[in-house]
């Protein structure tokens, strides 16, 4: 997968703050990854941590490198995934997640989609984005290099980052959350 950013895709990015690409999975990837994620219940968080095709899925350096691309940024550290299924309540992913310097968020379609995904801007509303309420999506979020865990009462997996040692406050460790491009 490698894509090179029009003029209006860019455009079109920066004034609506979410843009969508096609071919963003291989067939194989995107049926393995379906399977893998079959079982798993919806709002599930940093399932790479427990399978390494997500694993793989959500450290590519060629989604990093268009996110990069898009936010017009030369460095991502991998902030979290997620199974999302639309339906949420809540309006944007900066009042969701608990990590402060959110850059960009990628919804990858997994329902046989042929590696549809929506780029967006964490701070996009989510009514807002071209979502399938009838589809799963896995959300990856990329943060800046200096973000930091935060408290974040709307985030139902507040806590979990402290079940690896961290508390409020402390910047995103390299163990858990790496970064992923550098450009």
């Amino acid at each position: 997968m490698k894509y090179h950013i029009s003029r209006e895709q860019r455009f079109f990015f920066d004034q609506n703050s979410y843009i969508e690409f096609d071919g963003l999975l291989l067939p194989d990837e995107e049926k393995r990854l379906a399977k893998s994620l079959a079982k798993v219940d919806k709002g599930a968080r940093d399932l790479s941590l427990k399978d390494g095709l997500v694993k793989e899925v959500v450290h590519s350096i060629a989604r990093a490198k268009l996110a990069a691309e898009l936010a017009h940024v030369r460095l991502l550290r991998f902030g979290f995934d997620e199974l999302f299924v639309p339906g949420w309540t809540t309006k944007n992913l900066m009042n969701e997640v608990c990590i402060q310097g959110l850059v960009i968020c990628l919804f990858l379609t997994l329902d046989g989609e042929g590696g549809h995904g929506i780029y967006a801007k964490p701070s996009v509303d989510l009514d807002k984005l071209p979502l399938d309420p009838n589809r799963r999506y896995l959300v990856i979020g990329w943060a800046e290099e200096r973000s930091m865990y935060v408290l974040q009462p709307n985030d139902p997996y507040t806590h979990e980052l402290k079940k690896r040692g961290y508390v409020f406050g402390d910047r995103l460790k390299e163990e858990w959350h790496p970064v992923v491009i550098r450009r």
